[in-house]
């Protein structure tokens, strides 16, 4: 039987046996360079072997937290995209706005349910007057829908004029406003919409959907009210389709032939208005001002 050869090992002087150095007079076999057969190693102390096994396992670890680590950041930096995704979702979608969530009428009535059925607060985004005109259009046309008389449709008109001003005012931040004030100075007069301002006191905007002789009273009502704050400032605001009558009453108000009355707007000049308001600096009325009326906020 042949027996394997290794290389000639002496003594290291430990009692471990290494490989000696070869000689000048070794042969090919003695040195390790060559043969029929290859020339087995020295096997690894135990020492070696235990250092690598340590290695291998803190290195498997390392590799296991350092890949829990990753998923982490990785699964925080996915959490943060979304909740920023659902910031900007929700900053495009306006969220809703209804007369119930004004908070105003003491009776949720026909006109308020038909006005909260069709309201889109988006149609603000294309001017105040854009958004005036077509709720109130679209008001009309679900009441028909509803078999509501033309009277009936006529009577409400102005309840929704007056609300879309309301949450327009709101929507663009100029509050607080009121809807029906009724001044301690002047009792039993009921103002559509009215918001106090640091600058001119009261700034009263009557609301009528079609002109016709109702600009006289709104002039009355102003006159009496201009009695005790004098700074006033008195709006009329209308839908009318006839715009020949708005030109002949913005006429009568640049001749003086209306006492109180200042301007009147429609939903071509409206955000003009706006305009001004934001100029203004808006407060609440002193105390004991106001006799009733509900607020904006």
């Amino acid at each position: 039987m042949r027996r394997w050869r290794t290389p000639p090992q002496e003594n290291d002087g430990m009692g471990c046996r290494r490989p000696r150095p070869p000689l000048a007079g070794d042969s090919p076999r003695q040195r390790g360079q060559g043969g029929d057969r290859p020339v087995r190693h020295p096997m690894p102390t135990i020492f070696e072997g235990g250092e690598k096994f340590v290695r291998g396992i803190v290195g498997q670890r390392f590799d296991e937290n350092q890949r829990k680590g990753t998923m982490t950041l990785m699964s925080l930096f996915f959490l943060c995209v979304f909740a920023l995704l659902r910031l900007c979702v929700s900053a495009e979608q306006p969220r809703p706005v209804s007369v119930r969530e004004l908070g105003i009428t003491r009776h949720y009535g026909v006109s308020a349910q038909i006005f909260d059925a069709v309201v889109d607060v988006k149609d603000l985004q294309k001017g105040v007057g854009h958004f005036l005109l077509n709720t109130v259009e679209k008001c009309r046309k679900k009441a028909q829908e509803m078999g509501k008389s033309a009277q009936s449709i006529g009577g409400m008109g102005g309840n929704w004029l007056e609300y879309g001003l309301l949450i327009a005012l709101k929507e663009k931040k100029l509050t607080p406003a009121y809807w029906q004030a009724e001044f301690a100075a002047v009792p039993n007069a009921f103002n559509d919409v009215m918001v106090f301002s640091k600058e001119h006191g009261p700034v009263i905007l009557s609301c009528k959907t079609s002109l016709r002789e109702r600009y006289k009273q709104a002039d009355l009502e102003a006159v009496a009210l201009r009695q005790h704050f004098p700074n006033a400032k008195f709006y009329l605001l209308t839908l009318d389709d006839d715009k020949s009558h708005l030109a002949r009453v913005r006429k009568k108000i640049a001749d003086k032939e209306l006492l109180a009355l200042q301007a009147i707007y429609d939903e071509t000049n409206v955000d003009e208005l706006f305009t001004f308001l934001k100029g203004l600096t808006l407060i609440e009325p002193p105390q004991k001002t106001l006799k009733s009326g509900k607020v904006v906020k």
